[in-house]
């Protein structure tokens, strides 16, 4: 027999939910302490899954509710999705650990890029591996894990409006400044563009950001802005492009192998 309804639980458990994401949303950067270990609200939030009522017919006229939270990824994510992804960013990047904070960001960039593929639908980490594609929301916390993997402390997972579409990516701290990342709409369907690395202009910075630090002001790095399908040198210590924007001409980046904030893209020809 189906359960007798009680509006006043099912109110309290809606509450209890609405209170919890509240929770998590106005403190997006803060931490929470579950079973003694503290845990990264960004991460309670980005993989938060669904909700599940569980009903149990206490008398006839009562019903006991239990809410039972799923997430996108098992506690067991750090060792079965994330170490590997990280160790092969190593092995394609022998000398990543003593670069520069940049080229770190770059290579996680990279390597989310070249390996998914958009599927604005797709929620679950693991379509990285299995070739499912996966959401914006899905890149921004693979971005989230690997850059931590990496050591860099200072990033955050953000949300908000992106070309009238709601959507996610990130914001990473460097020498002391604020800049945008967003890995998702820098993956294209036929290779890897760098408009929304480290850029700030009217589709990334300055997008509305609905949870995270309303206040934050980023800068910009406009080094990457225009890169589009870049050659390389085989050494991987130059790289070549042409600035569809500034009349077709060629450019090139010297020290790409270890590009840093202050570098700087060279005209060369006519």
């Amino acid at each position: 027999p189906s359960l007798p309804s009680n509006v006043s639980s099912l109110q309290y458990a809606k509450n209890e939910v609405e209170k919890t994401f509240k929770y998590l949303k106005t403190n997006i950067n803060g931490k929470t302490t579950i079973d003694g270990t503290p845990v990264d609200n960004q991460l309670l939030y980005g993989l938060f899954s669904q909700v599940k009522v569980n009903g149990t017919e206490v008398s006839s006229a009562k019903v006991s509710l239990e809410l039972s939270f799923e997430f996108l990824a098992e506690a067991t994510y750090e060792t079965s999705l994330v170490t590997p992804a990280y160790n092969s960013i190593l092995s394609n990047n022998p000398n990543i650990t003593s670069s520069s904070t940049v080229m770190k960001i770059k290579a996680v960039n990279d390597y989310i890029a070249k390996k998914a593929q958009n599927n604005s639908t797709n929620h679950n980490l693991s379509g990285l591996e299995l070739g499912t594609g996966l959401s914006s929301h899905s890149y921004a916390i693979w971005t989230y894990l690997l850059l931590k993997k990496f050591g860099i402390d200072d990033v955050n997972y953000v949300y908000g409006m992106s070309k009238g579409k709601v959507s996610s990516w990130n914001a990473v701290k460097i020498e002391g400044n604020w800049y945008p990342l967003d890995v998702f709409n820098n993956d294209i369907s036929n290779g890897i563009h760098y408009k929304y690395f480290l850029t700030n202009d009217k589709q990334t910075g300055l997008r509305e950001i609905y949870y995270g630090d309303p206040s934050l002001e980023f800068d910009s790095y406009d080094v990457f802005a225009n890169i589009v399908n870049p050659v390389y040198t085989s050494d991987k210590k130059k790289l070549f492009y042409v600035d569809e924007k500034n009349g077709g001409k060629i450019f090139v980046i010297d020290n790409f192998s270890e590009v840093s904030t202050t570098t700087t893209a060279n005209h060369i020809g006519i």
